[in-house]
Order: C-alpha cells, then sequence, then structure tokens
C-alpha cells in the first residue's frame, strides 16, 4: 500500500489517534477474525488488519475483508517480496509505515485473544514512562514482582482485580522478549523507529528471514549482530517508578516488558494462572506454548478456554439458540464459569459445543456404607465399583460416536 493512502487509512480510522493492528495471510484468516472479534467484543475500535499478499483488486482481498468487516476490522494490503518469501518475517517490513503515521500503535500476532481494552491502561503506563519507546510481551513463566501502576482501593484485591501492574523489573528483558505483542506510543518516536529499522536489517542477513523471528530479533535488539556487539548491550534505565526500563540497540531504544500476569500466554494464563495470583484482571492471552506450535493445536487450546469465537459455526443442540459461543467467551473473559444452555436431558450447547450427559443407574451411586454385607462380613465395593466402571468406560466410548455422527 502506498504511504499516502496508509496515512490516510489511518487517519479515517485511528480512535484517540489509536489503531490497533496484526498480520494475517489467508492461512491465518481464521485467526485474525478471532482476534478482531474478541477486540469489538470489548469495545475496542480502530482494527486494522495488514492482509499479507492480498492485492486490493483480488478476490483474496475481497474475501479476507469480507470475513472481517462484521468485526469493525478494516483490511488494507501488505504486498512484498519480504512477506511473499516468508509471512512470519515479512510483516516487519509493513509495520514501519504504521509508525511513520504518528498514530499509537497496538501490534500483535493474530492468534493474540484481547479479553479487554487495554487502551486506557497503555496510556497510563505512557504517562507513568515517558522515555519508553516501546512496550513489550515477555515469554517469562514468572514470577511477576506484581508492582502496582496505581494504588489498588478498598476491597479491590478480594474481588480479583487489585488494579493494573507496571511493567516488569528491568531484569524481565533478560527474559526472550516476545514480539507477539507491541506497543507504540505515539509521535513516530525516534526509538521506535531505530528498533524496527534493526528489525528489518537483522532479518535480511542470509538465513534469518527464514527462520522463526522472534530468535533474531532478540538477539539484534539486545547483542547487536552475528560478528559484532553493541558497545552498550542490554543494561537498565531509571526513571521515576525505579528500573523498570532497559536499554537496547546501544542505548538507543528504551524498551519496557508488559506484566506477564496480564500480557500472558496459554502457560502463564491458563495454567500458571499468575492472574490470580497477582489478583489482577488479565488484558490478553497469546496462543504460544502450546506444546506443539500448530494452528490445530492452537486453536483446540483456546475453545477450552472459551476464547475462541465460534458464533458462525456454533453446533445448535436442544435449547440452544444461536451466539451461545460468544456468550459463553464473555463470561469466561470476564472470570466467571460458562453456561450450559439446553439444559434438562442428555444433550445441549456449551460454549458452542456439543454436550452429551450419560445416565448413571441409581444402585451404582450408593455410598459404600450403605453396600449390603457379605456372608463372611466384607462389603460388595468391588463387584460394585467395576459394574460403574464398565457403564462409564461404555459411556465415553459412546460420546465420541455421537459426536462423529455429527461432523
Amino acid at each position: 500500500m502506498a504511504v499516502d493512502d496508509l496515512r490516510r487509512l489511518v487517519s479515517r480510522h485511528a480512535v484517540d489517534n489509536t489503531i490497533v493492528v496484526t498480520f494475517a495471510n489467508v492461512k491465518a484468516l481464521s485467526f485474525a477474525v478471532n482476534w478482531a472479534a474478541h477486540l469489538h467484543r470489548a469495545g475496542v475500535r480502530g482494527i486494522l488488519v495488514g492482509l499479507l499478499q492480498a492485492s486490493p483488486a483480488t478476490q483474496t482481498f475481497a474475501g479476507m475483508n469480507l470475513a472481517l468487516r462484521p468485526y469493525g476490522a478494516i483490511g488494507f494490503s501488505a504486498v512484498s517480496k519480504e512477506a511473499g518469501s516468508n509471512a512470519q518475517g515479512g510483516r516487519w517490513f509493513h509495520v514501519l509505515p504504521l509508525l511513520r503515521t504518528g498514530a499509537r500503535v497496538l501490534l500483535s500476532d493474530c492468534d493474540v485473544v484481547f479479553l479487554r481494552d487495554p487502551r486506557p491502561y497503555l496510556l497510563q503506563l505512557e504517562a507513568a514512562h515517558p522515555l519508553m519507546d516501546l512496550a513489550i510481551s515477555s515469554d517469562a513463566q514468572g514470577p511477576t514482582d506484581a508492582q502496582r501502576l496505581s494504588p489498588s482501593v478498598g476491597d479491590a484485591v478480594e474481588s480479583g482485580d487489585g488494579g493494573d501492574l507496571d511493567l516488569e523489573h528491568a531484569r524481565a528483558c533478560h527474559e526472550s522478549l516476545n514480539i507477539g505483542l507491541m506497543h507504540f506510543p505515539p509521535g513516530a518516536r525516534d526509538g521506535a523507529i531505530r528498533a524496527i529499522r534493526e528489525a528489518m536489517a537483522h532479518l535480511l542477513l542470509p538465513g534469518n528471514l527464514r527462520r522463526v523471528d522472534q530468535g533474531p530479533i532478540n538477539y539484534r535488539w539486545k547483542k547487536g549482530a552475528d560478528r559484532w556487539r553493541w558497545r552498550r548491550t542490554l543494561f537498565a534505565i531509571s526513571d521515576a517508578r525505579g528500573r523498570r526500563l532497559c536499554g537496547l540497540v546501544n542505548g538507543t531504544v528504551v524498551a519496557g516488558v508488559l506484566p506477564i500476569a496480564q500480557f500472558g500466554n496459554l502457560l502463564t494464563h491458563g495454567v500458571l494462572r499468575l492472574h490470580a495470583a497477582a489478583h489482577v484482571l488479565p488484558y490478553a492471552v497469546h496462543a504460544t506454548f502450546a506444546r506443539v506450535q500448530q494452528p490445530a493445536v492452537k486453536l483446540a487450546r483456546l475453545r477450552e478456554a472459551g476464547l475462541w469465537n465460534d458464533e458462525a459455526e456454533v453446533v445448535h443442540a436442544r435449547g440452544a439458540t444461536p451466539g451461545r459461543g460468544a456468550t459463553a467467551s464473555r463470561g469466561a473473559m470476564a472470570g466467571r464459569h460458562r453456561h450450559r444452555a439446553g439444559e434438562g436431558g442428555e444433550g445441549g450447547s456449551w460454549a458452542g459445543y456439543l454436550s452429551y450427559t450419560p445416565q448413571i443407574p441409581a444402585p451404582l451411586l450408593v455410598a459404600p456404607s450403605e453396600l449390603p454385607r457379605r456372608s463372611d462380613g466384607g462389603t460388595t465395593l468391588p463387584r460394585t465399583h467395576l459394574r460403574l466402571m464398565r457403564v462409564q468406560v461404555s459411556a465415553a466410548h459412546g460420546g465420541p460416536l455421537i459426536a462423529s455422527e455429527c461432523i
């Protein structure tokens, strides 16, 4: 997309000079739709999607935009030689023009799920850390030092919302910086521009564009390139909030690490539950640490967490109504339990899934103390247990058979 056209696009769609951006190709479209749907549901506007290798005059471009429009997302063309070679690394060559517009840019991978609007929080971060050129998520597994951005009030901690956390301590910069979620304050800051220029330069080194982009970019920002080092490698920078910023790219870029308890991944959010330990509400979950980094596995894990937008493909069952999948996801995002639709029978829809409740014979559910005694004084517990087990195994076998008939 031409620079002037991009400026007009950003000017037209930015809200409070802020845009939220991801990049996706045809293969990743379902993740981009899920990303946009959750942002839209959280009340976020100014959503842009860079459509990699999709020219405006093509049917692919029109089809991807058609899928994104219901969620307020606008697709723009992102075609380049680098993106054609590797979509993951090639997207960085389309980030610099966005920063040059002067808008505040929240950039993320399309497999990030936003649980609530992060923009007010990011404004607070900018005010608290005016030296910060960019904020970035982390692959650190904790623990967070849980320093509050502002003091919690009253019993907020008891409800799980003890206020938001500040940037992590500068030592978190030594962990792997996860470039899947980055925030750039407005004004086309020199440090932000330099960071992206260095990322592009490193990706153009032989072999780097074919690799996962996170390693090369981490290395370049912190240490330098293969045959030389920055005079000042990664170091801590102090401001009024303490040592919570780090110097990158020979000290020309000032970065901060977003709190891992609020900007987590499938491990820190869903397994370690760092947000619960820190008494805060999460903002985003990145579908990494899924054991196998494959789209099908990520999709399954997000569905398990109630973070996948199944509204368009919800399975209707007895008593279920359209949109139940989205309703359940909203409940999960707010920390509530998901509720079944279609109660009172053998089936129903639960967070967009067909549910199956087997019937257990009442005599098998008797407490051990109420089991009849044998003539030798023993109980019939082992026999009863085996009968119950056979019924349950049979039910477990029946569930997948029913599911296979519904495909």
